[in-house]
């Protein structure tokens, strides 16, 4: 008896979890599914506090976030041409002309999502042709930290003043070519139109090289011990890279490092959430990720921008250094027409683009060592 009740019990379990499989399968409330993102790196785990915030998106979309990163342009391409199980990504929207072709989704309602957007960032998606699956993650404005017990920068700096410097301080770059070649653009040939061709990017690459010659030139997209050398006199780097170099800095060395946006050369940028499919579970996680709730957390970690700030809505933070960067953009973005973006590239000359930079960096290395500088 106890052996057939037994039984029983076995077959009637058998048919519950049969049975609630058959409702999670039905049902995508308990359904627990795997959402694949693209992204760069550390972006949704940057801390603890942001690692929370994902973990309550999966808690309300009861699925699982599987990310991927990348780490350059290239991977990034790599990731796109190779694999074809994402459902979202995080990209540059530098390339957005170039990656057209990967990421296009019309059927996707995700447009709906920029409803509360700044009004100046719903120009330029209209202007720029973004496609219905796209919204926008996180705004940056480049700028450049300094050592003020070096060198005196104001409004007015441009790379001319820039090469300069380096002639006897440590002057480090984004190790970017685009964003190089649009600097270049900015200072030297301001009166141009700023739209990037591809000849102009090598135009501007190879003057970069010829100013750089015998400089006492490094490349860097973060934070870099020579930042607290005696030597170092400043870095182009994005606002919210050159808050936290800013704070470790201050913490490690007691260096009070100096940031500004200069007006000649200052341009915004940003990363793009894109959706692949229209999933439940894909559309529930990209709602959450381009949410002004999350964003903002996102913001005050990282201190990026958010698509939803404005003059009229800005929250005061504790940290009033990056209420200064907002105000301080929100005045850029005000000013703004879409040349002021950085110009969306395309991929089909990348290539070349790539080498020529891998070629100009290895001999700006190479003449240092040999000045050993």
């Amino acid at each position: 008896m106890c052996i057939r009740i037994l039984l029983k019990y076995k077959e009637l379990n058998k048919k519950i979890i049969l049975f609630f499989s058959l409702f999670a399968f039905m049902n995508p409330i308990f359904a627990v599914n795997t959402i694949h993102i693209l992204g760069w790196s550390g972006y949704l785990i940057s801390t603890p506090e942001i690692a929370k915030a994902t973990k309550q998106v999966e808690t309300k979309c009861n699925v699982n976030i599987s990310y991927d990163n990348y780490d350059s342009y290239d991977q990034m391409l790599e990731f796109l041409e190779t694999k074809n199980n994402y459902d979202i990504a995080i990209l540059s929207d530098t390339f957005l002309r170039g990656i057209k072709k990967y990421i296009v989704n019309n059927n996707s309602d995700s447009y709906k999502l920029r409803a509360g957007y700044n009004p100046t960032l719903k120009k330029h998606i209209s202007l720029s042709n973004y496609p219905n699956n796209v919204t926008i993650f996180q705004i940056a404005l480049t700028g450049v930290i300094y050592n003020p017990k070096n060198v005196k920068l104001d409004k007015n700096f441009d790379l001319k003043e820039a090469f300069n410097i380096a002639t006897k301080y440590i002057v480090v770059f984004l190790d970017d070519p685009y964003e190089t070649a649009v600097m270049m653009q900015k200072s030297y040939f301001p009166d141009e139109s700023q739209k990037m061709t591809y000849k102009k990017i090598i135009r501007n690459l190879n003057l970069f090289e010829q100013k750089a010659k015998g400089k006492r030139i490094y490349f860097s997209t973060g934070y870099e011990p020579r930042d607290l050398s005696s030597d170092f006199a400043l870095q182009m780097i994005w606002v919210g890279d050159g808050l936290i170099i800013q704070k470790i800095a201050k913490n490690t060395a007691g260096e009070n490092l100096k940031y500004i946006i200069p007006e000649k050369f200052n341009y915004v940028t940003s990363d793009i959430l894109v959706n692949f499919n229209n999933k439940q579970s894909t559309m529930c996680v990209m709602k959450m990720l381009s949410s002004k709730e999350y964003i903002r957390k996102l913001d005050l970690d990282i201190f990026y921008f958010s698509p939803f700030l404005t003059a009229s809505k800005l929250v005061m933070t504790k940290s009033k250094k990056y209420n200064q960067l907002e105000i301080a953009f929100l005045n850029v973005l005000d000013k703004s027409n879409n040349e002021t973006w950085l110009d969306a590239m395309d991929f089909t000359n990348h290539q070349k683009v790539y080498n020529l930079w891998q070629k100009i960096r290895g001999e700006i290395s190479y003449n240092r060592s040999i000045k050993n500088y």
